[in-house]
């Protein structure tokens, strides 16, 4: 609001992200200079989007917060648990083929089988 050649101005906001925790107590920390790093922050702004001082431009502010300590550790403990998985798997997989004498079943034709499939091709008979 402008009154008496002055701006004057009310900010709050809530605790709930590290953002604004972190910028609430910086601002704190300038006491009575908070005003001129707004300034000089909101004219960087304008500087780096000059379009924002067109006349009757939409400005539109997409906030995206980082993640609370909570998320990232729940986050993390989902790739330990799919980790821990695939690892059970991979030792379970490995367990059945000693067990059965370290041989496993065949993925696909052996060498013998490619031969015989070859000398039974009449196809390149002249």
């Amino acid at each position: 609001m402008r009154r008496d050649d002055k701006y004057r101005f009310s900010l709050s906001w809530g605790r709930d992200t590290a953002e604004k925790i972190a910028v609430g107590d910086f601002l704190e920390k300038l006491k009575n200079h908070k005003s001129d790093l707004i300034v000089q922050a909101v004219w960087e702004f304008i500087g780096n989007h000059p379009e924002v001082m067109a006349e009757n431009t939409k400005i539109v502010i997409a906030v995206q917060s980082t993640q609370t300590d909570e998320q990232t550790l729940a986050q993390i403990q989902r790739m330990i648990d799919a980790s821990m998985e695939r690892l059970k798997d991979s030792m379970k997989l490995q367990v059945l083929q000693e067990q059965h004498g370290g041989q496993t079943a065949p993925t696909g034709p052996n060498q013998q089988d490619l031969d015989d499939m070859l000398d039974n091709l009449t196809i390149f008979d002249q």
